[in-house]
């Protein structure tokens, strides 16, 4: 008589993102609370396929931590961005 087997079968996932270094900078993230990649809003919308209006929202409920840069400039928190689950 043949008795069952059992295959168990784990499949690890890792998400990466990668940023070419000139088009990101290093400043303080006040949300964050430490120092973050940032990246320009449109750039944000195209490493996560989103829209303009999509951008407002993630903004409005503080999913995106956007702070303005020395020039006035709004910029975006890469790891808001990861957190968020884009």
């Amino acid at each position: 008589m043949f008795g069952r087997r059992k295959a168990e079968i784990t499949i690890e996932n890792h998400r990466g993102l990668v940023v070419r270094r000139l088009r990101s900078m290093r400043a303080w993230c006040p949300k964050c609370g430490s120092e973050a990649d940032m990246v320009r809003p449109e750039e944000a919308l195209a490493l996560v396929h989103a829209s303009q209006a999509q951008l407002a929202d993630c903004a409005m409920d503080h999913r995106w931590h956007l702070i303005q840069d020395h020039d006035g400039r709004p910029s975006v928190c890469l790891e808001s961005i990861l957190k968020a689950g884009f």
